[in-house]
This record gives C-alpha cells, structure tokens and sequence, in this order.
C-alpha cells in the first residue's frame, strides 16, 4: 500500500499524494523497504519545493516587469538567485537585466 502511495505521489506530485504517501510510510516498520520509500518520497518533495521556487521568481520577475519599482526587481533578484543554474534561471535573470528603473 505505501510503495503504490509513493508511486502515485511520484506522478502526481500533489500536496495531498505526498500526504498520503507519508503517512503510509509511518505505519511500516523500520527496514530497508521503509527506508527506501522515505527516499523516494523525500525526493518528491524536494521536486516539489524547487518548482515552487521556479513559480514564485516566475511571479516576481513578471511583477517587476510590470511595477518597474528597485523595490520588486530586488525581491525578483532575490528570487531568480535561489534557483539552480538552468535554461529558466538564464531567461529570468535576462528578463530582469532589461527591466529599467
């Protein structure tokens, strides 16, 4: 039951799958399946949280590009400088470079 919770909030990666999958986990007993599942599921919410960081400068880049204030292109700088190097982080940091204030 816990290992099809964990599969299921591996796809999903829903609130609620990731809920339901940790308190599936809770109920086993301590081994190296248990510590498998925790695994992979700590995974998932570590997925989980990175997308949120990439939504939320997504949101405070476009918030800047609208406001033009120092004040929003510094929480957007605060934000994009939290993500990992990749394609979105370039374009973000790209979109806040044009933004005159």
């Amino acid at each position: 039951m816990a290992r099809a919770k964990v599969q299921t909030a591996e796809k999903s990666k829903t609130q609620g799958a990731i809920k339901s999958a940790q308190a599936a986990i809770k109920k086993l007993n301590k081994g190296k399946e248990k510590t498998s599942l925790q695994n992979r599921l700590d995974k998932v919410k570590k997925q989980v949280a990175y997308q949120k960081k990439v939504t939320d400068a997504k949101q405070k880049v476009k918030k800047a590009e609208t406001k033009r204030t120092k004040k929003t292109k510094a929480v957007a700088q605060t934000a994009v400088k939290q993500l990992k190097a990749s394609k979105t982080k370039t374009s973000l940091q790209k979109r806040l470079n044009r933004i005159k204030v």
